[in-house]
C-alpha cells in the first residue's frame, strides 16, 4: 500500500519562494520509494499550507528515517509558531485523480467509541467510491500508521460548491449520514498542485 505523508503548517514566509522549503522538496527526490509530492492551501484557512508526499511503502520511509534530514524537517523549515502537524497514512491506492481535481476534499476521520475501521468505516468508504452520480473524482482512503482510530479520505471535486451540492443527492446524503454515527470529521478543501 502507498504511504501518504501529510505535512501541514502555517508558513513564516511565502512557501513558493522559501529557500528552506524548496531545498527540502528538492532533497525529497533523492529518496528511493518516492512517488510524488503535491502542495496547496486550504480554502477554509489560507494561512495554512499543506505538502503531501507519497511513498511506495512504509519500508521506504523507514529507510529514509536513517537520514537525519528526512523524515525530520530541517531546522530552518519556515514554520510559524508550533503549527506543524505531520501524519502518516496507509492509503488504499495512489489518489492522483482526486489530487488533480480543481478541489480536493481532505477529511480526517476519528472513530467513535466501540467503532472499528474494518467493520464500521471501511464499508461506507467503499460505497463512497462506488457512488458515481455525486460528481466526485475518486475517493481514496487510509488509516494512520501512528494513531489508532484515525483515518483519512481524499475526494476530488470541480468546486467546493459541487461537494456541498452532492449532499442533496439521496444516496450521497445517506452515506454521509451513516458515517456520522461512526466518526467525527475534520474537513478541508485544498486546491493541490503537483510538485513532482
Amino acid at each position: 500500500m502507498p504511504i501518504l505523508d501529510v505535512i501541514a503548517f502555517k508558513p513564516s514566509e511565502e512557501p513558493k519562494t522559501s529557500s528552506a522549503l524548496q531545498s527540502f522538496l528538492e532533497t525529497l527526490k533523492k529518496y528511493d520509494g518516492i512517488i510524488s509530492a503535491w502542495h496547496g492551501v486550504p480554502v477554509e484557512d489560507p494561512t495554512q499550507y499543506h505538502v503531501i508526499v507519497f511513498w511506495d511503502t512504509l519500508a521506504h520511509i523507514t529507510a529514509a528515517s536513517k537520514d537525519s534530514y528526512y523524515p525530520s524537517l530541517p531546522a530552518n523549515f519556515p514554520v510559524a509558531d508550533s503549527s506543524l502537524q505531520r501524519k502518516l497514512f496507509d492509503i488504499n491506492q495512489y489518489p492522483e485523480t482526486a489530487l488533480a481535481a480543481p478541489i480536493t476534499d481532505i477529511t480526517y476521520m476519528f472513530l467513535k467509541k466501540d467503532k472499528t475501521f474494518e467493520k464500521d468505516l471501511q464499508p461506507i468508504l467503499i460505497k463512497f467510491n462506488e457512488l458515481k452520480e455525486s460528481g466526485s473524482q475518486g475517493a481514496y482512503w487510509g488509516q494512520s500508521t501512528e494513531v489508532e482510530g484515525v483515518s483519512i479520505i481524499l475526494i476530488g471535486w470541480n468546486s467546493v460548491q459541487e461537494h456541498y451540492d452532492a449532499g442533496k443527492i439521496p444516496a450521497y446524503k445517506e452515506l454521509n449520514d451513516s458515517s456520522t454515527s461512526v466518526v467525527t470529521f475534520d474537513l478541508k478543501h485544498v486546491g493541490f498542485e503537483k510538485l513532482f
